[in-house]
């Protein structure tokens, strides 16, 4: 394990005590300065190296600086016990957490105990983990009794772990490991318990759904139940995480196909949530049931990423397919990075998405060479021979015409005038049209204009 050097900076002028953790990230989070005034106060550790830095002034004291800290070692070890009491409380429920969750924890070779008991000695234990992220050397001991004798199962990251206790205790041995870095950037789990009476599960969902996505370009999430003839419970959890050597302003999420079979008709539990972050604790931005989920729905978040789950009881029948798409902001000189390519609706995108079969700017402008629409005109032409074209061509921070390869700028683009001869500024643009009291929309689906002039013109001859 790498060491890493202790800093931490003195109130200059002060007399004080300076308390943090020695290992990050907990330092960042725990650190604490004690005045005189505040004698009495506790303070609590993550883990088990601590550093108390005395910051002295330089004055003096008849009676000489001095301070008394009692200090305690306690286990790592976090004890639940209840009960149901009532056929009523079918279910008793609560969380339990990584250590510094969701900021991450320390890969210093500690160890963190859960002890969850069920006062019914008859009684039983479900784990749900709502997040999971662990590093590659962490992993969890589970165990069935109090012993330590029983261990039923080790669980590293991977697939989602959901479970349910042969007896009435349920104890989970959390070894962080030791890695090349002090510091894991993994966000760690928090798992809901529940105290029930009985073993059975009968909704007990599949978790091997769930997947984590790096915000790299872009990509699709896509579901559908397994079977047509009953259906089956499902805990789906999507994140789309932050790439370390990407940093776009954002990242959109769009429903791109939905179809309500069975269970989103039939089941009341179903439901899609969606975070504005990378935790179930994050803000929740958007919640999805049979009567209002509808495709082309689209959520942006210019944070660390987003948090996805979906929950219900599914056929086959029941389709949904999630299109998320790394973004950045037009400006005046067009995207920030040349090379990417600028949607009609004014986002810069990966050019490594054009025509790859997905509507990642969600107005399909990035996949007009992929429409099927082009082929039935009988074209001859190539589009690789088009894209080699273009790549000798000096870079275009705006729209470039298909006929003359003229570079306009943004802003010239559905502004209502055609700038370009071929009017390619003004395709798929939505205008409203005024007369009087009454208004029309008009939505133009120009796909191209000079291949819908050779259309006319097969057509004459």
């Amino acid at each position: 394990m790498v060491k890493k050097r202790i800093r931490s900076v003195c109130v200059p002028g002060c007399d004080h005590l300076r308390i943090f953790e020695a290992d990050q990230p907990y330092h960042s989070t725990t650190q604490k300065n004690y005045f005189a005034e505040e004698s009495g106060f506790i303070y609590e550790s993550i883990s088990a190296r601590l550093v108390i830095l005395h910051c002295m002034s330089n004055g003096t004291y008849t009676t000489g600086k001095m301070f008394k800290v009692l200090y305690e070692v306690i286990d790592k070890v976090v004890k639940i016990q209840g009960t149901v009491t009532s056929p009523s409380d079918s279910v008793i429920s609560g969380n339990i957490t990584s250590p510094n969750f969701p900021q991450g924890y320390a890969l210093n070779g500690e160890t963190f105990t859960y002890m969850i008991q069920n006062l019914d000695p008859y009684g039983h234990i479900r784990l749900t983990f709502d997040d999971w992220d662990l590093a590659e050397e962490s992993e969890i001991q589970v165990y069935d009794d109090l012993s330590g004798n029983s261990r039923t199962s080790v669980l590293h990251r991977g697939e989602r772990p959901i479970l349910v206790s042969n007896t009435n205790t349920l104890v989970l041995v959390f070894n962080v490991g030791e890695g090349t870095y002090a510091s894991s950037s993994n966000i760690g789990f928090k798992a809901t318990y529940y105290l029930v009476a009985g073993s059975t599960w009968a909704d007990k969902p599949l978790t091997n759904c769930s997947s984590t996505y790096l915000m790299q370009s872009g990509g699709i999430i896509k579901f559908s139940g397994v079977s047509s003839r009953i259906h089956q419970f499902y805990d789906c959890v999507w994140t789309i995480k932050r790439y370390i050597a990407n940093n776009p302003d954002g990242v959109i999420v769009r429903i791109d196909k939905i179809i309500l079979g069975d269970g989103w008709l039939h089941s009341a539990i179903n439901v899609l949530d969606i975070n504005n972050g990378l935790t179930s604790i994050d803000p929740l931005i958007g919640r999805y049931v049979s009567t209002n989920i509808t495709v082309g729905t689209t959520l942006h978040t210019s944070g660390k990423g987003l948090y996805i789950r979906l929950r219900g009881a599914f056929y086959s029948s029941d389709v949904i397919n999630l299109v998320y798409t790394a973004v950045d902001n037009v400006t005046n000189e067009g995207c920030p990075n040349p090379k990417d390519y600028i949607c009609h609706n004014l986002w810069c995108i990966d050019k490594d998405l054009m025509c790859d079969g997905v509507d990642h700017c969600g107005d399909k402008s990035d996949e007009v060479c992929s429409m099927p629409d082009l082929w039935n005109l009988g074209w001859s032409g190539s589009l690789e021979g088009m894209a080699a074209e273009l790549t000798t061509l000096p870079p275009c921070h705006g729209h470039r015409c298909t006929d003359d390869k003229r570079c306009i700028s943004p802003s010239q683009v559905c502004d209502g005038v055609f700038d370009c001869e071929d009017m390619t500024d003004e395709a798929r643009c939505r205008y409203d049209y005024y007369s009087g009291s009454s208004s029309v929309r008009l939505s133009m689906k120009i796909l191209s204009i000079p291949l819908m002039f050779l259309c006319v013109f097969r057509t004459l001859l």
